[in-house]
């Protein structure tokens, strides 16, 4: 048997808004976790093949005296500065387009609209983005640094 309440007119419209911006932040959440899991697989997946098609590449840094180390430390670096370079593209097109959005809302509501970025997740995002880029760019250049090395005499 369900309860019965009786609930103002103000009480219920609050719960009922509540109850919606759970809803939304559920929702928005999900996509976040859909998009950045594609992302994630779009990345390792380039990385993996981006490193493996450098395997000549890596030859000649170690053949010109670079460490395995030092080796696999330039393809981080280059990877970081590549999650670095797509977080500062995707940002410059997201943040003017929601600035508009907030704009025309502001403007059709007559109300001033917030503008509300959850940062927390989204640099858990990035931060997740450069360990897969990283990761995976330097295990395919360690096993292309360790073939050429069993090649060589």
């Amino acid at each position: 048997m369900q309860d019965v309440r009786l609930l103002s007119l103000v009480d219920y419209a609050q719960e009922s808004g509540d109850e919606e911006d759970r809803l939304v932040w559920i929702f928005t959440l999900l996509l976040i976790v859909v998009s950045a899991g594609y992302t994630g697989v779009a990345i390792v997946n380039t990385q993996m093949m981006a490193a493996a098609g450098r395997a000549r590449d890596l030859t000649v840094l170690r053949l010109s005296g670079a460490t395995t180390l030092q080796v696999l430390r330039s393809v981080a670096t280059e990877s970081a500065f590549v999650v670095a370079l797509g977080t500062l593209l995707g940002l410059a097109v997201a943040i003017p387009a929601l600035l508009g959005m907030r704009a025309g809302m502001a403007q059709v509501l007559s109300t001033t609209v917030e503008l509300v970025l959850p940062v927390p997740l989204i640099a858990a995002v990035i931060t997740a983005c450069l360990l897969l880029a990283a990761g995976s760019a330097v295990l395919t250049a360690r096993s292309a640094v360790r073939m050429d090395a069993m090649r060589s005499p």
